[in-house]
C-alpha cells in the first residue's frame, strides 16, 4: 500500500514540476508514478528481505525506518531526473565543470 502512496505523491510531484516548466505534464507525471513505484518497491524490498521480526515495537520502527529511506532515495534521485525542469542545477552543474575542468 506504502508503495502505491509514493508512486502518487512523485507522480503529483513530477507533474507540478512540468507543469510550472511549461512540459508535457502527462508524460512527467505517467514517469513520476512509474519512478516512484519501482524505487519505492526496490527500497522497501531490500528492507523486507533483511528485517527478521523479533517483536511489534521494531517492525513498527522498522517499517519507519525503510519508508524514510524509500521517501529519500525517491527525493534524491527524483530532484536529479527533474533537474531539467528547473533551474537550481545550472549553477551546480557550472560550479562542478569550474572545479573539475581542465585550467585554462
Amino acid at each position: 500500500m506504502s508503495n502505491w502512496l509514493l508512486a502518487i505523491g512523485t507522480a503529483v510531484w513530477f507533474g507540478a514540476v512540468a507543469l510550472r516548466a511549461g512540459r508535457n505534464c502527462f508524460a512527467w507525471t505517467i514517469g513520476g508514478a512509474l519512478f516512484g513505484l519501482v524505487a519505492s518497491t526496490l527500497v522497501l524490498g531490500v528492507f523486507h528481505a533483511t528485517y527478521l521480526p523479533i517483536s511489534h515495537e521494531a517492525y513498527v520502527r522498522f517499517r519507519v525506518e525503510s519508508l524514510a529511506a524509500s521517501c529519500f532515495v525517491i527525493l534524491a534521485l527524483g530532484w536529479l531526473l527533474t533537474a531539467s525542469l528547473h533551474r537550481q542545477p545550472q549553477a551546480i552543474w557550472q560550479w562542478i565543470l569550474r572545479l573539475f575542468g581542465r585550467p585554462a
